[in-house]
């Protein structure tokens, strides 16, 4: 969760037109939302785009913010949902909101109480995002719906920069990148030099290259010939029960397989949304410890993955889910503590 708070040079007698504009947008008086769980219930029932305010809106700017939403969404093709909060609101509270909702990608959503903003994008990394928040909020003059309306744009622009980079290059975008080298142990500084450098080349780190090898061997029964009816008998009865070995292990390795798929599926999930929510914690004294954690989590499942189907391999997986929750847990109470 990304908290991006700009600190602009304003005038000191730009201040108080700054303020007054704030007052005559937004009537703070309002009723505030009970909870994150209000905006939450709100924005499940609003298609593609929309918002959802504790700002007291009267129905002319109500419509335009969700004119931005729903112009944001048309240019990205994807989800746009905006949280306005009051002055005392922290958006960092309605981050978990993209989770939640299950967006991702190019999925944006936005909460502001006017002075603070909350951007979550997973297509794009927090450098990126943190740019271009940065450089939407240095434009001066703008009244709340105009910032938001600039800041949209921005994000919009940078998000469909994003998809066509990775389109045009064939490259990973950033959490395509954190996923497919969780286990190598880096930490979060590594890992954005690594990607830098592997936008910069196109070169994975390592050299890159995947490869599927088959360990199985192809089983061959051999019948010696023979005049006789014995031996015919003979070859006819070990084909006949080498058939029905190899059937019984087919069946009872598709059987494992199953089970090892289907005890591999919690902690997968668990993983990724741990890497799909660790935006945000670079600075966390313990960072890299708690990505450490998930890295080794992850390489465990990589291993899994790769390896035979066991009933060894099913009670390591149900066990891996037990630590991926302890790990999940750990980034929970990290972003509590920020």
């Amino acid at each position: 969760m990304n908290t991006l708070s700009p600190h602009p040079t304003i005038l000191p007698q730009r201040w108080l037109a700054l303020l007054t504009t704030w007052a005559a947008l937004f009537v703070w008086s309002a009723p505030a939302l009970a909870a994150p769980s209000d905006a939450l219930n709100i924005l499940r029932s609003v298609g593609q785009s929309g918002i959802a305010q504790d700002v007291g809106m009267d129905q002319a700017k109500k419509d335009t913010a969700n004119q931005i939403a729903r112009e944001a969404a048309q240019k990205t093709g994807a989800k746009v949902y905006v949280v306005l909060l009051k002055r005392d609101e922290d958006p960092g509270a309605y981050a978990e909101i993209y989770n939640q909702l299950g967006m991702q990608g190019k999925d944006l959503l936005i909460a502001s109480n006017g002075t603070k903003w909350e951007v979550k994008c997973a297509g794009l990394s927090h450098d990126s995002k943190q740019a271009v928040v940065d450089r939407a909020l240095k434009v001066q003059g703008l009244d709340p719906l105009g910032r938001l309306r600039e800041l949209t744009t921005q994000m919009t622009t940078a998000i469909n920069q994003q998809t066509l980079t990775v389109a045009g290059t064939g490259r990973m975008s950033w959490n395509e990148f954190q996923a497919a080298n969780a286990g190598k142990g880096w930490s979060g500084a590594r890992m954005s030099e690594e990607y830098a450098r592997y936008k910069a080349t196109g070169a994975m780190p390592g050299g890159g290259a995947l490869t599927t090898t088959s360990t199985g061997a192809v089983p061959v029964v051999h019948s010696p010939s023979s005049n006789t009816g014995t031996w015919v008998f003979l070859s006819i009865l070990v084909v006949a029960i080498v058939g029905v070995v190899l059937w019984r292990r087919k069946k009872r390795d598709a059987s494992l397989g199953q089970d090892l798929k289907n005890a591999l599926q919690g902690p997968e999930q668990v993983i990724t949304d741990v890497y799909m929510t660790m935006d945000g914690l670079e600075n966390h004294p313990r960072f890299g410890q708690l990505l450490e954690a998930a890295n080794a989590c992850q390489a465990k499942l990589d291993d899994l993955k790769k390896g035979p189907a066991t009933r060894e391999a099913i009670a390591k997986a149900r066990a891996l889910n037990d630590e991926a929750n302890r790990v999940r847990r750990a980034f929970d109470d990290a972003k509590m503590q920020r």
